[in-house]
C-alpha cells in the first residue's frame, strides 16, 4: 500500500473517530503533535495550516530536520531512525500528553 493511500486512509480514520474521541476528552489540540518536514516549505504551510484549524498549538509543531525538501518515499532503516523516529520519540518523552500525531506531506 503505498505512503498517500496509507496516510488518506489514516486522515479518514481519524475524522470518522472524532465524535467519539472528542467525547471522551481525547480530541483537542492539546493532545496532537503536528509532524512536518522543515526542509519543505509546503509542509510546513500545510502543518501549520493544519494546527491553526485545529487549535494546535505552534508549540507542539515538530520541524523534522534531517529530511531534504522532497524525500523520497523509500528510505533506509538508518535514515528513518536518525530523521524521524529519533525527534519524535524525544519529543513524546517530554510531553505525556500527545494521543495523536499526524504529520503534514506534499
Amino acid at each position: 500500500m503505498g505512503t498517500v493511500v496509507r496516510l488518506t486512509f489514516a486522515a479518514w480514520l481519524l475524522t470518522a473517530a472524532a465524535p467519539t474521541l472528542a467525547a471522551a476528552g481525547l480530541n483537542t489540540g492539546r493532545n496532537v503533535l503536528v509532524v512536518v518536514n522543515g526542509a519543505s516549505p509546503d509542509s510546513v504551510r500545510i502543518g501549520e495550516y493544519y494546527a491553526k484549524k485545529r487549535g494546535i498549538p505552534a508549540d507542539q509543531i515538530l520541524r523534522l530536520t534531517e529530511l531534504g525538501p522532497d524525500p523520497t518515499d523509500g528510505i533506509d532503516r538508518p535514515v528513518f531512525e536518525r530523521a524521524i523516529s529519533t525527534p519524535i520519540a524525544a519529543w513524546l518523552n517530554r510531553c505525556d500528553r500527545i494521543a495523536f500525531v499526524p504529520k503534514a506531506r506534499t
